[in-house]
């Protein structure tokens, strides 16, 4: 991976062989106790942009700690790129030109028809590999923010925050022995804190050679074992005998949702992940599939749309 880049500035960053073009406009810069929140973003069609606007809106209102809000753009169109830099000029833009395509993956006869499907707009091919997508932008974003900042928080575009103090909550669950903390845990593969809402004491990143970076299918590291993205942090934590904090939550517990009024919005909402504080008022919220959802390729039924989602945050939340 190359140097550092310059804020303001046009760059490129090796990864896995492929040289990624980027553009980094840095509009914020604070001191390094502030969170740097890493937010990855592909904007496939308006459902997708407005789902992205309304992750933003609720950090933006909910957060009142110093933060360096991130947003990493993996090559969504043009005209969603000219609307990212003019939405909000508070958020430290990582503009990725360069589709992230797996070169590990085997192209079997479904992956090649699915690409074919879609060779019309090819930044769309990203999200039959959203996992290694995702842990690109990651990889793109880190090395923009300062190497000396203390703590970072990963997020995925189809999260809303919830309430006020969402941010102190989970520093406060950060101890001399618990270096990171959650919103929910993965309950396959090695059982990881889930990237989706991740914070990190990052004095750790570069000391025990983390890596956003996945091994699905163990196609990257044969003789280790399977894990998705970010989930090595956890790995190199567990290693390294330290501690994590998980929130309680409705992916790992359903029964939690119990917790919640019978009258409650949050309840009303439909099957996706609530997160609790220590007073069982839900802090953060998790879609699940937001990017393949919103360009109408999830097939499960029962599950909550992006229109929901976008509605129910405008009306409880944003409001």
């Amino acid at each position: 991976m190359s140097s550092t880049p310059s804020p303001g500035s046009s760059c490129q960053i090796s990864i896995d062989s492929q040289v990624y073009e980027l553009e980094i406009l840095r509009r914020v810069r604070l001191n390094d106790t502030a969170t740097r929140i890493i937010v990855t973003n592909f904007i496939v069609n308006d459902t997708a942009k407005d789902v992205f606007r309304v992750c933003i809106e609720s950090i933006r209102k909910f957060t009142s700690e110093d933060v360096e809000i991130w947003v990493v753009d993996n090559v969504s169109d043009e005209r969603y790129v000219d609307w990212l830099i003019q939405f909000n000029d508070q958020l430290n833009l990582v503009l990725n030109r360069t589709e992230p395509i797996n070169p590990f993956r085997k192209q079997g006869v479904v992956q090649k028809a699915r690409q074919f499907l879609t060779r019309s707009t090819p930044p769309a091919r990203q999200l039959y590999d959203g996992s290694y997508a995702n842990a690109i932008a990651l990889e793109l974003g880190r090395p923009c923010i300062a190497p000396s900042s203390h703590t970072i928080f990963t997020m995925h575009s189809d999260t809303l925050v919830a309430k006020p103090g969402w941010l102190s909550h989970l520093k406060s669950k950060l101890t001399e022995k618990a270096r990171a903390a959650a919103f929910r845990r993965d309950t396959g593969r090695v059982h990881a804190l889930h990237i989706g809402g991740l914070l990190l004491d990052y004095t750790l990143f570069e000391p025990l050679q983390m890596s956003f970076l996945p091994n699905m299918r163990r196609e990257r590291y044969p003789d280790a074992p399977e894990y998705d993205v970010g989930d090595q942090i956890t790995l190199q934590l567990m290693t390294s005998r330290f501690e994590m904090y998980v929130s309680p939550n409705t992916f790992n517990e359903p029964k939690l949702i119990e917790k919640l009024s019978p009258d409650s919005p949050f309840r009303a909402l439909g099957p996706c992940d609530l997160c609790f504080d220590d007073d069982w008022n839900v802090f953060y919220m998790h879609l699940g599939r937001g990017a393949v959802k919103s360009a109408g390729m999830y097939k499960k039924t029962g599950k909550v749309s992006p229109e929901q989602w976008i509605e129910f945050a405008e009306e409880y939340l944003l409001s």
